[in-house]
Parts: structure tokens; C-alpha cells; sequence
């Protein structure tokens, strides 16, 4: 019993999403002269959401099939960087930063 509780803790972690990407990934995602294959950077714009779906029954359905359910939204979940439900972050710069009723042509 002492000598699978290891086993057992490790069956209920949740996969760390970059060492999945690293594992997985990278090899594609990772080269910058590779048609058709958007880099990482591309792909961090995505939702979670859609990543997900892209692995579970999309264009990248054959290449995560050998990912469990759980390393699948692990590694959507980290090129997102939020959780899948999470509403999206708008990042302070995207805002217009005169006040309302200041800006001039």
C-alpha cells in the first residue's frame, strides 16, 4: 500500500501545461520557418476555449491524441495563460489613456 501512494497522488495532479507544451508542442509551434503552424505567440491570443477544441476535434485532433483529457487543457490553459471559463484580461494598455471628453483629432 506504502509503495503506491506516489502512484496514487501523482493520478490526481494536474499536468503542468508548459512542461505538456515543451513535451508535445514546441518541436512545431516553436520554429518561426514553418508554414501553417502559428507560433506560440499567435496562438496565446486564442481563448482557452478554442485551443482546447483545436486539440479535442480540430486541425490538432491527430497530434494530441496520444495527450490525455487533462494534459490537453493543461497546455490550453497555459498558451491562454487564464483558466478555461476565466473571462479574458484586457490589458490596461489597450485603453485610451486621454480622459473621456479630451480627445482631439
Amino acid at each position: 500500500y506504502w509503495a503506491l501512494l506516489p502512484l496514487i497522488a501523482a493520478h490526481g495532479q494536474t499536468p503542468d501545461g508548459a512542461a505538456v507544451y515543451r513535451k508535445a508542442c514546441a518541436l512545431c509551434h516553436e520554429q518561426s520557418n514553418v508554414d501553417r503552424m502559428p507560433q506560440r505567440s499567435t496562438i496565446a491570443r486564442m481563448s482557452p476555449e478554442l485551443i482546447l477544441q483545436s486539440l479535442n476535434s480540430g486541425v490538432m485532433q491527430m497530434q494530441a491524441a496520444n495527450l490525455s483529457a487533462a494534459e490537453r487543457t493543461a497546455v490550453a490553459e497555459f498558451l491562454a495563460g487564464r483558466k478555461i471559463g476565466s473571462e479574458p484580461v484586457t490589458p490596461r494598455d489597450a485603453f485610451c489613456k486621454a480622459p473621456p471628453g479630451e480627445m482631439k483629432d
